[in-house]
């Protein structure tokens, strides 16, 4: 069943936390294939007749369910298509995705089976706020929360537990769970997704099979990275936007650096080489947008 909204949600930024999917800016390659998909998958979704725009990511790239519910756009050599991530394919790999045979239909023939592809990472399109669903067999000592409807990577969800925040541990299968439990509840939660964007809502009963609605939706990426970086922009004049997917790796050999996050806060101050050194790098958030202000030439 699904209750009402519940609870108060809060949104902030910090652009800390490392996660396998990227932002958008790295174009992958591979093959495409197709299955007999539902929308159903080790991601727990449940199955979805009405969108079968759906796909199997492959098995290193889907890293422990933390691309579940993101949407690639994919080219092929007849067309173009977006898919949202709802399964796992344990034998494609780094780079192939498993395609519904609807989507596969959108990008080539069938009878090929097996075609060339790129692909980008891309916003989900959802309606309304996020959700909860409490896992069958969830009690006071065992607890799993799985996360729907969300519009960018969800990378952890935590639990108030004892006057602070616990982080839930996330299994394959795409639930995040607490296995010495919560307590009787009601919960509060608190969801980071991938651009380290926090949403927190209380009042979450202990219903297992039960969906509980939040009260707000991460907005889109794009919006709040294209107003925050104006602003930092004004504020740091002579910079740029860099983005780190991966281990930080930046050559700016003799010149030295600021790295700023997106809010304004000094990450690195050194010469620019250094930041791929484990010096730099120790305390280093290794995926976000930030902002390099480079030594004048």
């Amino acid at each position: 069943m699904k209750a009402g909204s519940i609870g108060a949600a809060i949104l902030s930024l910090c652009f800390t936390i490392a996660a396998q999917p990227d932002n958008g800016s790295i174009v992958h390659t591979g093959q495409a294939t197709y299955y007999a998909a539902t929308g159903d998958g080790n991601c727990m979704f449940g199955s979805s007749p009405n969108d079968m725009m759906v796909c199997a990511m492959n098995n290193k790239e889907y890293d422990t369910a933390s691309v579940c519910g993101a949407s690639i756009h994919i080219k092929g050599p007849k067309g173009e298509v977006t898919v949202r991530i709802v399964d796992r394919c344990p034998e494609c790999p780094v780079g192939n995705v498993d395609l519904s045979k609807q989507a596969f239909m959108k990008i080539a023939d069938t009878i090929q089976g097996r075609v060339a592809i790129t692909w980008s990472y891309v916003e989900t399109t959802v309606n309304g706020p996020i959700e909860y669903r409490i896992k069958t067999g969830s009690n006071q000592w065992w607890i799993g929360v799985l996360v729907l409807n969300h519009r960018t990577p969800i990378v952890q969800v935590e639990a108030m537990k004892n006057g602070s925040w616990s982080p839930l541990t996330r299994m394959e299968y795409n639930y995040f769970l607490d296995t010495t439990g919560l307590g009787a509840g009601p919960f509060s939660f608190r969801v980071t997704d991938f651009y380290g964007r926090q949403l927190v809502d209380e009042n979450i009963p202990l219903k297992p099979d039960s969906i509980f609605n939040g009260m707000a939706n991460f907005s889109s990426h794009a919006i709040v990275i294209e107003f925050l970086s104006r602003k930092a922009l004004q504020t740091f004049p002579k910079t740029m936007l860099v983005t780190f997917t991966g281990a930080p790796l930046l050559s700016t050999p003799g010149k030295k650096y600021d790295l700023y996050t997106l809010t304004g806060d000094l990450v690195a101050k050194a010469h620019g080489t250094e930041l791929t050194n484990n010096r730099a790098t120790r305390n280093f958030p290794k995926s976000g947008v930030y902002i390099l202000k480079l030594e004048a030439d």
